[in-house]
């Protein structure tokens, strides 16, 4: 497959690195924190906006701090799933826990009648 003039010149032309990074996360986990320049993510943009703007959305995404809870409910749980998002906040003084989180997964044991929640927040 011949490669036409505008593709050379894309290939030929210098990298663009962006990078969008969380203070927060860097002043929390120091030198645990994944350094993009170690592992940068490859984009095929043509400009550098572009690719910086995807940079910026992917960090809202992963880059805050989520975490997974499991809880166990005595009884049968009566979830009203039509008029809202399920959420909850979970309060876990071990855990260090005071936040909000969407349930993900609702699951009924009628044998020994508990409803497990898992929610992710």
């Amino acid at each position: 497959m011949p490669a036409i003039p505008a593709r050379i010149g894309f290939v030929l032309r210098e990298q663009r690195i962006v990078e969008a990074t969380s203070a927060v996360m860097k002043a929390r986990y120091g030198d645990a924190a994944r350094d993009p320049k170690d592992e940068p993510f490859e984009t095929f943009f043509d400009l550098a906006a572009d690719a910086q703007a995807m940079a910026s959305e992917r960090l809202a995404l992963v880059g805050t701090e989520r975490r997974r809870f499991q809880t166990e409910i005595a009884g049968a749980l009566d979830l009203d799933l039509s008029a809202t998002t399920p959420t909850v906040t979970m309060i876990d003084d071990e855990r260090q826990a005071d936040q909000s989180a969407l349930i993900v997964s609702v699951t009924e044991d009628a044998g020994s009648d508990r409803t497990i929640l898992v929610s992710w927040g």
